[in-house]
């Protein structure tokens, strides 16, 4: 796992190294300075392009003068000046040549012949369905081995960190309600219903996992436009990523056993509110900071049990367990349906069995 720059640069220099001799040799003296200058741009391109949304993110560096995009028409060509830019640009695919002035050119969704680029300049690869990372000198191809819990040399691990810490928090902190934060929120020590409006205490329960396990600033209850606050805001500062994270619960909250009625009965319909919620959290979200690469997390926490009323005091197996591995359907799917949304995390919470 990559956290900061002192591991970006030592894992750099490993890339460097994997490849320069055969640059050298097929391209001469040139290539000393243009590979770690590639490199270099490789790494600040990283900090505001969202490469985990294209499915393949080519880099190249022209050698000895040549024109490196040539054969493409250049009404495809976009120039960018500032880095700052990348974070805008959106498709399957981009090609960006790094220019030696400091700007840059991309082509974005076009047939791109790597083989050909690869003749007159050094090109690099990132190819998300397996996690590759490849660098094509003329018809030579040098492979980075991969980095254990990180997807690239180039960039420090930030929502994949946060997909892992999330993972992590569901069994450490969730599954059992292995927390003081989890443990409050709890009606009795069975754990079948929750007290009344527990969402500040779930919420301030992931906080306070996520600021002991992040190199982030995380904050509770931010406010994502005039309208909509958002439960969670993760803020990387080397880096222009921002997650937002929303929490929903799904069960039952009552004030006492015996009470006439249920402060809250949640179903899986609840989670499907939650997902639109934060589709539009991210709407607005993308008008409010434009330049940021931002992404969704709905986090539900379920604790529901079959066959309960307000007089229950315990619980059994079968009912306890009911909704374990009850996976919720959602319609839209909004993983599916926009890169920024991450696949939504059900933390199912066991109940205390009674035998």
């Amino acid at each position: 796992m990559i956290d900061d720059e002192r591991q970006i640069n030592y894992f750099k220099e490993i890339a460097q190294n994997q490849f320069l001799l055969m640059s050298i040799n097929e391209f001469g003296d040139d290539a000393l300075n243009a590979v770690p200058f590639l490199t270099d741009n490789i790494t600040e391109i990283y900090k505001h392009l969202d490469y985990n949304s294209f499915e393949n993110v080519i880099i190249c560096i022209g050698m000895n003068e040549d024109d490196v995009l040539c054969d493409y028409d250049s009404n495809i060509i976009k120039e960018i000046n500032s880095i700052n830019l990348f974070a805008t640009q959106a498709g399957n695919k981009i090609l960006i040549e790094v220019q030696r002035c400091g700007k840059y050119r991309i082509i974005i969704d076009a047939d791109i012949n790597i083989n050909l680029i690869a003749g007159k300049s050094i090109v690099y690869s990132y190819v998300k369905k397996t996690d590759e990372e490849l660098f094509y000198i003329k018809d030579k191809i040098s492979k980075l081995p991969a980095i254990p819990g990180a997807d690239t040399y180039f960039s420090i691990q930030t929502f994949k960190k946060l997909e892992d810490a999330l993972e992590q928090y569901a069994i450490k902190r969730v599954l059992y309600s292995e927390c003081p934060f989890l443990k409050s929120a709890w009606l009795t020590d069975d754990k079948i219903f929750f007290k009344p409006k527990p969402e500040a205490i779930l919420r301030d329960s992931l906080t306070d996992f996520l600021k002991i396990t992040f190199r982030a600033e995380v904050r509770p209850e931010q406010i994502v436009d005039t309208s909509h606050p958002v439960d969670i805001k993760v803020t990387w500062s080397t880096v222009n990523r921002v997650a937002l994270i929303e929490i929903k619960w799904l069960g039952k909250s009552l004030s006492a056993i015996g009470a006439d009625n249920f402060s809250s009965n949640y179903t899986d319909a609840r989670a499907r509110e939650g997902a639109q919620q934060l589709s539009e959290y991210l709407d607005a979200n993308k008008i409010q900071i434009p330049d940021k690469n931002t992404k969704g997390y709905l986090v539900v926490f379920d604790a529901r049990r079959k066959g309960t009323n307000t007089n229950t005091n315990s619980i059994d197996a079968e009912k306890g367990h009911h909704y374990r591995n009850a996976e919720i359907i959602y319609n839209p799917k909004y993983d599916e349906l926009r890169t920024d949304f991450a696949k939504p995390v059900r933390l199912f919470m066991e109940p205390k069995i009674t035998y």
